[in-house]
């Protein structure tokens, strides 16, 4: 019988301490609210280092635990699209091309998301270069900071804002 009151008092409390246990955790954005990440988005960003703005076109598809897209992201100093760089060459492309990057965003908890942009060539600091960014989603725009670091050089930091709209 005492086996039993015992089994009985840990299945009545399994549900409070489950419940305690999910209480504590990030509650991440349904599959549906990433499906709300789908789309064309386009706007721009800029940082007043470098006196650096330029034009930002993305597109993203999302998955149930994450979205990720291509970017294609133009200065308007040199009026050419951010490209990859091939770290094998040591050099920066000698012609500028375009070529889209790829976005992920990886985190999306009430309405903010997270995320980074995979390593590119940044035309002004002459460097490979990374990028992290935050948002706050405000229905069809999006709006956030981001933080791109050179590769090569952990001090030479770009701290930035960012926009875009969902484009229908």
């Amino acid at each position: 019988m005492r086996r039993l009151s015992a089994a009985i008092g840990v299945l009545t409390l399994s549900p409070l301490l489950v419940s305690c246990g999910l209480a504590m955790r990030p509650v991440s954005i349904a599959p549906a609210g990433w499906e709300s990440l789908d789309g064309a988005w386009r706007g721009e960003h800029w940082t007043h280092a470098y006196d650096r703005h330029g034009t930002i076109a993305l597109r993203l598809t999302a998955s149930t635990e994450e979205a990720s897209g291509e970017v294609l992201m133009i200065s308007d100093r040199s009026g050419w699209p951010y490209q990859r760089y091939a770290p094998e060459s040591g050099v920066a492309p000698l012609e500028p091309f375009t070529e889209l990057l790829t976005i992920r965003i990886v985190r999306a908890v009430d309405g903010q998301i997270t995320g980074h942009l995979e390593p590119y060539w940044d035309p002004d600091r002459h460097c490979q270069a990374a990028a992290t960014f935050l948002g706050s989603i405000d229905g069809d725009r999006i709006r956030g900071t981001f933080r791109s670091r050179c590769e090569d050089d952990s001090t030479r930091i770009l701290n930035g804002r960012w926009t875009v709209q969902r484009h229908r």
